[in-house]
């Protein structure tokens, strides 16, 4: 079934629906806009107006959002428990929810990785070099940073960074 809606400026809008199951909207500068259901688990939208757009979701565990204009985003749901956000300009998240209310968000960008947990407190894991690490952990307005760099182990806040750097500057004084 096809519904045509012709406005004052002379454009078209059409709606066409096929089966139940396909919707497509159509203007008249050629633009596409479809929505497809197959068997009540995947859909996909597609909008060919110079660029593609496509929402995949696949037995409730599986979506992916994809942008075919010269970059391509993907947003992959796995049983539930781990979300990826993977783009080509060389970043990668990850989502990942274990238990109760935490769940960890890992970003990648190069070599360095960031780890956020949000059960409450915030944290950062940044890993650089392979063989120096900062746990940088925010609970309200005071943030605790561990550094381990094979046996060196420190934490502090940034209260003690200001403390220290008043010190310094009196000794020199």
């Amino acid at each position: 079934m096809t519904s045509c809606l012709t406005t004052a400026n002379g454009s078209t809008l059409c709606l066409t629906t096929a089966n139940g199951s396909t919707s497509c909207l159509i203007t008249a500068n050629g633009s596409t806009s479809c929505l497809t259901t197959i068997n009540g688990s995947t859909s996909y939208l597609t909008t060919t107006n110079g660029s593609t757009s496509f929402l995949t979701s696949t037995n409730g565990s599986t979506s992916c959002l994809t942008t075919i204009n010269g970059s391509t985003s993907c947003l992959t749901t796995i049983n539930g428990s781990t979300s990826c956000r993977t783009s080509t300009n060389g970043r990668k998240s990850c989502q990942t929810g274990t238990t109760g209310s935490t769940s960890y968000l890992t970003t990648t960008i190069g070599s360095t990785s960031y780890l956020t947990t949000t059960n409450g407190s915030k944290s950062y894991l940044t890993t650089t070099n392979g063989s120096t690490s900062y746990l940088t952990t925010t609970i309200g307005s005071t943030s605790y940073v561990t550094t381990i760099n094979g046996s060196t182990f420190c934490q502090t806040n940034k209260r003690s960074y200001v403390m220290r750097d008043r010190i310094k500057r009196n000794r020199s004084v």
